[in-house]
C-alpha cells in the first residue's frame, strides 16, 4: 500500500508540473532517482521508548514489604513500593502482601490491603487458595467495628464465589446455606446506611436451593420485606412482614412479632388503590393481634388507621398527620407533586369516604374534607372518575340511577 501511495502521488506531481517544461524535465529527474531509492531503502519510523516500568519485584522490595508490615508502617511505605511497578509486578506485591497480612489487622493498614485485594479479584489465582476470602472476612471485622458500612459491604461484594458450590476441594466454594449468609448480611450493611445493593445480589440470593437454617431464613425474609419497603414496593413488603409476624418459633419474642405485624399494616396503608391493597388491609384488619398494637409504643394509632382505611371511612387529618410522623423516614419522602407516599393514598381514600356519604359536593365542603387546594382536589376527584363541574365548583360522584359499587 505504501508503494502505491508514493507512485500515485509522483504521478500526480508529474501531471501537475507537466504545464511548466521549464520546471518538468528537473522534477521528472528528481522523482524518477528519488523515488526509487525510497522504495529500496524505505525509512525506519520508531517510537519513543515508553517510560520505564519495573516488571519484576526485587528481592529488596519484598524485604520493605514485610518489614513494613512486622514494623506497621505498611500505609506510608505502600504508596512508595508500587509508584513504579506495572500491573505483573503490582499482582506480585499484591500476593505477598494478602499471603502475609499484618496480625492483628488496623484501620491504618486498611487502604493498603483493600487496593492489594482489588488488584488480585479479577485475576485471583488458586495458589491463593482461599486467603483473599479470609482476608476479607478480617478486613469486614475492622470496617464493622469502626461502623464504615458501606466499605464492609463493599469489601464483602468483592468476596470470590465459584459457581460449582458445595465443593470440598475448592477453597472459593460456598454451600447454599453459607452463600446465602454471606449475601444476607451484604444487605444488612446496605440497609444500614440506605444504600440500594445490586440486582444481580438479589436475584443470586433469590436462585440459591434451600432450605437453610431457621435463623438464616428469617435474616433473609426480614431483609427483603425491609429492602421492598425501602424501594417502595409497599404490596410487596406488607405481604412479606405480613408472613413473618405469622413465625412460630422461639428465635423471634412476641413482641417483635407483633412489630412486623405493625411494619405490616403501615405498609399496606401506603399501597394505592387497588384489589391487592383491599386484601391486605383485610388481613390486617381482621386479624386478633390488631388490638394490641394499641399497647406497643408508637404504634398506638395503627389499629384505627387500618380499622378506619379497611371500612371506608374518612379519617381525620389530626390523626391522619400524627399517624404519618409515626411512619419511618424512608415512607416520608416527598415525590412527584408534592406529596408523600401516604399523603397520595389519603387523598383518594377520603375522596372514596365521602362519594359513600355524598352524591355530590360543593368545591368548599371537598377541599376541607381532604385538606388540599381546590385544583388538587378537583384533578383528584376527575382521576376517580366523578364528575366535575368547575363553573358551579360542584364534583358529582355517582350519575343519574348509578348505583355505588361494594367491594367484597
Amino acid at each position: 500500500p505504501c508503494t502505491r501511495a508514493i507512485l500515485s502521488s509522483s504521478t500526480r506531481c508529474i501531471r501537475s508540473l507537466s504545464s511548466s517544461s521549464e520546471h518538468h524535465s528537473f522534477f521528472s529527474l528528481l522523482i524518477l532517482n528519488v523515488v526509487p531509492f525510497l522504495l529500496r531503502h524505505p525509512p525506519s519510523f520508531r517510537l519513543p521508548p515508553p517510560s520505564a516500568s519495573q516488571t519484576l519485584m526485587s528481592d529488596a522490595q519484598k524485604e520493605t514489604l514485610l518489614s513494613a508490615i512486622k514494623s506497621n508502617t505498611l500505609s506510608t511505605v505502600w504508596p512508595t513500593l508500587t509508584s513504579t511497578l506495572d500491573s505483573t509486578a503490582l499482582r506480585t506485591l499484591s500476593t505477598l502482601l494478602i499471603t502475609s497480612p499484618p496480625d492483628p489487622l488496623t484501620s491504618p493498614s486498611l487502604p493498603p490491603i483493600l487496593e492489594a485485594l482489588k488488584t488480585v479479584s479479577t485475576n485471583a489465582s488458586q495458589s491463593l487458595q482461599g486467603k483473599d476470602n479470609d482476608l476479607r472476612w478480617k478486613v469486614y471485622a475492622v470496617l464493622l467495628n469502626d461502623e464504615e458500612y458501606d466499605e464492609a459491604a463493599g469489601c464483602l461484594m468483592g468476596m470470590r464465589v465459584d459457581d460449582d458450590e458445595g465443593r470440598t476441594d475448592d477453597p472459593y466454594s460456598f454451600t447454599p446455606s453459607a452463600h446465602l449468609d454471606l449475601l444476607t448480611t451484604i444487605f444488612e450493611l446496605l440497609l444500614s446506611t440506605g444504600s440500594p445493593p445490586p440486582t444481580h445480589l438479589l436475584a443470586s440470593a433469590s436462585s440459591l436451593p434451600g432450605p437453610f437454617p431457621e435463623s438464616l431464613a428469617l435474616r433473609y425474609k426480614t431483609c427483603r420485606a425491609r429492602l421492598a419497603g425501602e424501594g417502595r414496593r409497599y404490596a410487596e413488603a406488607a405481604e412479606g412482614y405480613y408472613n413473618l409476624s405469622l413465625s412460630s418459633t422461639d428465635l423471634v419474642d412476641s413482641t417483635d412479632l407483633l412489630t412486623l405485624l405493625s411494619k405490616a399494616c403501615q405498609c399496606a396503608t401506603l399501597i394505592p388503590p387497588s384489589p391487592v391493597r383491599a386484601r391486605l388491609l383485610t388481613l390486617c384488619a381482621v386479624d386478633a393481634r390488631l388490638p394490641s398494637l394499641l399497647a406497643l409504643e408508637g404504634c398506638e394509632l395503627v389499629p384505627p388507621v387500618v380499622k378506619a382505611m379497611h371500612e371506608r371511612r374518612l379519617l381525620e387529618a389530626d390523626v391522619a398527620r400524627r399517624y404519618e410522623e409515626g411512619l419511618d423516614d424512608s415512607h416520608r419522602s416527598v415525590g412527584a407533586g408534592g406529596l408523600t407516599p401516604f399523603g397520595k393514598v389519603l387523598l383518594s381514600h377520603n375522596l372514596a369516604a365521602i362519594s359513600r356519604l355524598y352524591d355530590s359536593c360543593r368545591a368548599e365542603t371537598l377541599t376541607a374534607a381532604l385538606g388540599c387546594s381546590r385544583e388538587r382536589a378537583f384533578k383528584v376527584a376527575a382521576e376517580a372518575g366523578a364528575r366535575v363541574d368547575e363553573v358551579d365548583g360542584i364534583v358529582y360522584f355517582k350519575g343519574e340511577g348509578e348505583e355505588e359499587e361494594e367491594w367484597e
